[in-house]
């Protein structure tokens, strides 16, 4: 709203500064006549003014393009709800525990594509809802393609998320899914790597009875451990699949692309 407020000021700015260089223009010296004069004397009169009023227009014109072409930018930049600054940070080493009670960390998952999830075991509906959809989405792969991906769901509740119930709570959604805890540390130590923020939604709440305020945000990680991209809550199941499958691709080709490579190198040797 601010925004366009401000645009529509500039706007109207603009307008009454035009109108004020056309009237400039149309008048001419106080107290002579329009009718007055021969040709020549007019046209002594008015070229200077001309002149002018015409550099000045020009001035004004060029200022208006370059306000609206910086408008035009930022307004771009604010429906794509991005800049670019370089690659994105995101993702790193981390070392929890699976649902058997075993330490892992991320480099055990290395040659996989990971699907990675932060959520609880007790949240009521938002969960659920996010782990349904990704278990859609997996199902519209191919057997092949399921095979390359290992789907996570990260605890943010490390008091009540033990292995165990972490365990229980995946059996409702898709078989490949896996379960990874931690303690206290841990668990805010993969969140500051993946940029996810957590935290108890009421800080009154005594005991086992509270909910949790997290991220909403599914990432992929490619088989080299780096970062890919990742799905917000509106993304579609159709819309991941359709993303993960491209990304599987890519990467085939990729290593195809090595291989002949080095057999190229290895045959020029």
């Amino acid at each position: 709203m601010f925004q366009i407020s401000g645009r529509q000021l500039a706007r109207s700015r603009g307008r009454i500064g035009l109108l004020g260089l056309r009237r400039g223009l149309s008048s001419g010296p106080e107290g002579a006549s329009r009718g007055s004069g021969t040709p020549e004397a007019r046209t002594r009169w008015r070229s200077p003014t001309t002149w002018l009023s015409l550099a000045a227009t020009s001035g004004v014109a060029s200022c208006l393009l370059y306000y609206y072409s910086v408008q035009y930018e930022e307004r771009k930049e604010a429906v794509s709800g991005k800049r670019s600054y370089g690659t994105a940070s995101i993702g790193g080493p981390f070392t929890l525990v699976d649902t058997s009670g075993k330490s892992v960390t991320d480099k055990d998952y290395l040659g996989k594509f990971m699907l990675i999830y932060f959520g609880f075991t007790f949240c009521p509906d938002i969960c659920p809802d996010e782990l349904e959809k990704i278990s859609e989405a997996l199902d519209l792969l191919s057997e092949p393609d399921q095979e390359r991906i290992v789907p996570i769901m990260i605890s943010v509740d490390p008091y009540r998320d033990t292995p165990e119930r972490v365990k229980e709570y995946l059996k409702d959604f898709h078989p490949r899914f896996e379960g990874l805890t931690g303690d206290e540390d841990e668990i805010e130590q993969v969140a500051k790597e993946y940029r996810v923020y957590f935290s108890k939604a009421d800080v009154t709440e005594v005991g086992d009875d509270y909910l949790m305020d997290h991220s909403i945000i599914t990432y992929l990680i490619g088989p080299d451990g780096n970062f890919i991209e990742f799905f917000g809550k509106s993304t579609t199941p159709k819309d991941i699949s359709v993303r993960i499958k491209s990304q599987i691709r890519k990467h085939e080709y990729d290593v195809l692309g090595s291989m002949m490579q080095t057999n190229k190198q290895a045959t020029a040797q």
